[in-house]
């Protein structure tokens, strides 16, 4: 196999993910620029750092990078249900006649300015008996399916484009972030049972719910690390740098077990910080982030046996699994990043988007059999090549 690379631009860090010829997993990572919220906001700074980046990586990795997966996320994404209907024009329904069934349903789907990230098969009905998950090997005269669909802006994804573009990259491909991330933590049964899977990064938090082993809804929340950091900073008066060492040692305890902290605050005035200073500061916006979070997961509560996974660099605040679980009276843990190959190992929960990313591109140079419907997470698109050309 191939080397194979991916991007992660996010709010506080940029990564870059490598699989070397099946031999080598690795990450290279830098403060983020020019990100706000998830989404590029100042390109010339993004631009510095990702040449940077690429610098640092090449060095670590020992390897030129050419070309990279990316991943998207921000309020610029749309999910929603996509249905088609196709004769079934063979004595037995093939792959061929799904490959073709899902083109149909995403050129229906298609919307001006927008471009489809993924359409994703939740079922499929032949001559309208019951629904299926699985059509392959039955036949019929009519075939139609419903499809979960990702759709991104337009012109935002030719904004990163040129932006990679312009620092020697080649975009091969783009995801969300939510299915990227879903990829290397949630596994089959938990999908099967009902979960949400919650990445918290800097910016935002990106969560998509699976409902009987598909998804069923996905979504990005504007409450994430770095607004905690910054309430920290403001009400205690210190520095972005220290309120995120204060975030990260105290979390959410409300014990005298972990040590106080000697700091100076912006007036250059000795400070103690106990976690009875911290708790008051975190608690109300880990409240806000837990309101938004049910509003998304009330039309589906009863189904989610699973629970919520909590994954991404903000998931790492201490004592935030069991205070959800408090507050939103459902099963809440952290789950960890993993890719099952010949290399497989666990990675810190920061990396689950550029690991999901990477694990979406082996998957797709590993075809399914022919008798499995075709991977839902194999989307190219021509015209980021027609774009690339000079």
């Amino acid at each position: 196999m191939s080397n194979i690379f991916a991007l992660d631009l996010g709010t506080t860090k940029f990564c870059l993910a490598a699989y070397q010829g099946g031999r080598k997993l690795d990450v290279c990572v830098l403060p983020a620029g020019g990100v706000h919220r998830g989404m590029l906001s100042d390109f010339s700074a993004a631009k510095w750092v990702l040449l940077e980046l690429i610098d640092a990586a090449e060095k670590k990795f020992n390897t030129r990078i050419c070309s990279v997966a990316v991943g998207i996320t921000g309020n610029h994404l749309h999910y929603y249900r996509a249905f088609a209907q196709t004769k079934i024009t063979t004595p037995r329904i093939s792959t061929t006649t799904l490959k073709s069934l899902q083109e149909t349903a995403r050129a229906s789907a298609r919307r001006d300015k927008r471009e489809i990230l993924h359409s994703i098969p939740l079922r499929y009905r032949i001559d309208r008996r019951e629904w299926l998950r699985n059509p392959l090997g039955f036949s019929g005269d009519n075939l139609e399916a419903e499809f979960f669909t990702i759709d991104s802006d337009r012109y935002y994804l030719e904004d990163v484009l040129n932006l990679c573009n312009d620092t020697g990259l080649e975009v091969k491909k783009f995801a969300a972030e939510s299915i990227a991330s879903a990829s290397v933590t949630l596994s089959d049964s938990e999908k099967e049972m009902g979960v949400v899977l919650v990445d918290i990064g800097g910016g935002t938090a990106d969560g998509i719910i699976f409902i009987n082993g598909v998804p069923h809804h996905s979504f990005s929340l504007a409450v994430a690390g770095s607004l905690a950091t910054q309430d920290l900073s403001y009400g205690l008066n210190i520095s972005q740098q220290d309120a995120e060492l204060v975030k990260q040692h105290f979390g959410l305890v409300t014990s005298d077990l972990k040590k106080n902290l000697d700091l100076f605050d912006l007036n250059q005035q000795k400070l103690q910080v106990s976690w009875r200073n911290v708790y008051p500061v975190l608690a109300p916006r880990i409240d806000e982030f837990a309101q938004l979070l049910h509003g998304e997961l009330l039309p589906f509560q009863r189904l989610l046996r699973g629970g919520i996974a909590l994954t991404g660099g903000g998931s790492q605040l201490l004592d935030l699994a069991p205070y959800l679980k408090a507050s939103l009276q459902i099963n809440t843990w952290k789950i960890v990043p993993r890719i099952d190959l010949d290399v497989g190992n666990s990675f810190n929960l920061k990396y689950a988007t550029a690991l999901g990313l990477l694990n979406l591109c082996i998957d797709a140079e590993h075809p399914r059999p022919q008798d499995q419907p075709p991977g839902y997470l194999r989307s190219f698109f021509g015209w980021i090549r027609e774009l690339s050309q000079p």
